[in-house]
């Protein structure tokens, strides 16, 4: 039992200098050139230590996709705590949100994970499931979040859309098309939006956002 225990903290290392390379061939080779003898060479390990621990190269991916987001997701939660507990305001949290959730790396290696699944449907099953419950993880942590807000479930949901998906998207465009100055206008222009829905309570939310008001105006 003593040996099954000594040997315990060493697998655990091996495994994150394994996802560790694994991040680094996925941002700087891509998904197509993050081979498991690159992987190995980059970890300073062996092809069977590698074999023991993930038997193909799908389960070193997944495993390290599982772990990549699970610190987004750590990110993310701290981040709308804070929010939650008055120690950030709006502008803090959108403004962590874009450096520590997401980031060039971070966004570089999402988006090979996901047009890896394009062309593999094993792939995209297991990936899928992951992202998914990033997701609901992220709305998990804003609902703490915006607990005093009086907004709905879903109103807070789509506050969370919002902001994801504006920044995400930003990251993709500033890799592509460096702009400082419309990185910091978008983003402002995201903190006034959020402080207006917050602002505004959840009847005028539902109102701006109804189908019947878009028709209307």
């Amino acid at each position: 039992m003593a040996e099954k225990t000594s040997r315990y903290p060493k697998s655990v290392e091996t495994r994150s200098r394994l996802r560790e390379a694994t991040e680094a061939c996925l941002f700087e080779l891509g998904y197509v050139g993050t081979s498991t003898v690159e992987v190995c060479q980059r970890a300073g390990l062996s092809r069977g230590a590698l074999l023991h621990h993930y038997p193909t190269r799908h389960e070193l991916i997944v495993d390290t996709a599982r772990h990549f987001w699970a610190r987004a997701e750590t990110s993310m939660d701290d981040l709308a705590e804070a929010l939650g507990g008055g120690r950030l305001d709006v502008r803090g949290f959108v403004e962590g949100v874009f450096q520590q959730v997401f980031g060039p790396r971070r966004i570089a290696i999402t988006l090979e994970l996901i047009v890896a699944t394009r062309s593999d449907e094993t792939l995209r099953a297991a990936i899928a499931g992951i992202f998914s419950r990033l997701i609901e993880s992220y709305q998990e942590s804003a609902a703490r979040a915006l607990l005093r807000s009086g907004l709905s479930q879903a109103q807070i949901g789509l506050v969370v859309s919002l902001v994801a998906s504006t920044l995400r998207g930003l990251w993709v465009q500033q890799m592509l098309m460096p702009d400082e100055a419309m990185k910091a206008a978008t983003i402002d222009s995201l903190i006034y939006a959020v402080e207006r829905i917050l602002a505004s309570g959840p009847e005028r939310f539902r109102e701006a956002v109804s189908t019947d008001a878009r028709r209307a105006s």
